[in-house]
């Protein structure tokens, strides 16, 4: 898996099929103890027939974009500042499933 982060604050994580459902399901697990993983588990089971994006929001301030092939973060707020906070408050988890989805074999 890979990653880059825009200056807009915004995540592009591109990996194969299996690492995506594993990056979506930790990050379920480690946002809200896996309860929201309930709401997309049927568009994450089926992700490898997923061309366009589905969208998903953790919470109100956490937005995937999601495909085979790719997840896209952004925080779900306006303004510059709004952004960043949201940015900052999210980074740590995302580093924490990056590294956990990394060494799972």
């Amino acid at each position: 898996m890979k990653y880059k982060i825009n200056e807009n604050y915004v995540i592009d994580i591109k990996g194969t099929v299996p690492e995506m459902k594993k990056f979506i399901k930790e990050l379920s697990n480690v946002l809200d103890k896996g309860m929201s993983y309930s709401q997309i588990q049927e568009e994450v089971e089926n992700l490898e027939n997923i061309n366009d994006f589905s969208q998903y929001t953790f919470g109100i301030h956490n937005r995937l974009y999601f495909n085979k092939n790719m997840i896209k973060y952004t925080p779900n707020a306006n303004g510059e500042e709004a952004r960043r906070f949201h940015f900052e408050v999210f980074e740590p988890f995302f580093y924490k499933v990056f590294d956990a989805v990394n060494h799972k074999k």
